[in-house]
């Protein structure tokens, strides 16, 4: 019993509440590695991102998405990257407009300068009622690349 009490626990720290959503996602291959989260940011060349994977590539993936509150209250969340092994993860946060906070991830990046330390690249948000961000990633591997939070 005492089992099954501790896994419903995890159960329901882990599935959270549906509050955060991150919506309008686009993303831009960058194969010349030119681009800057200023330039991505207002590129006409961003395309509407309908799968995560991009398999084995020597190009940086480039995403743009808005994450949004839906709530009365102000939340935190955690969003990580579901694939352990991406070398560089670049995350940008920008707030009305205004980079906010950026996060350094990756496997071929130190943890030890990490707010989360772990396998994944992860890092928190917070967001007051009805508040949106903007997320800019630069995502680079060796290996698969997979752009999903």
């Amino acid at each position: 019993m005492k089992h099954l009490f501790s896994f419903l626990l995890l159960i329901s720290l882990l599935s959270g509440d549906n509050s955060f959503l991150i919506e309008d996602e686009k993303f831009l291959v960058d194969c010349s590695n030119s681009q800057t989260k200023e330039s991505v940011i207002t590129s006409k060349d961003l395309k509407p991102l309908k799968k995560y994977a991009f398999g084995y590539t020597k190009c940086s993936i480039w995403t743009v998405s808005t994450i949004k509150n839906n709530s009365s209250t102000s939340g935190e969340k955690v969003l990580k990257n579901p694939r352990n092994g991406i070398d560089f993860i670049d995350v940008y946060l920008y707030k009305d407009n205004q980079l906010h906070s950026s996060f350094k991830l990756g496997d071929n990046r130190r943890n030890t300068g990490r707010e989360i330390k772990g396998f994944y690249s992860a890092f928190p948000i917070t967001l007051k009622p009805n508040e949106k961000q903007t997320i800019v990633t630069k995502v680079s591997s060796y290996g698969p690349v997979n752009t999903q939070w």
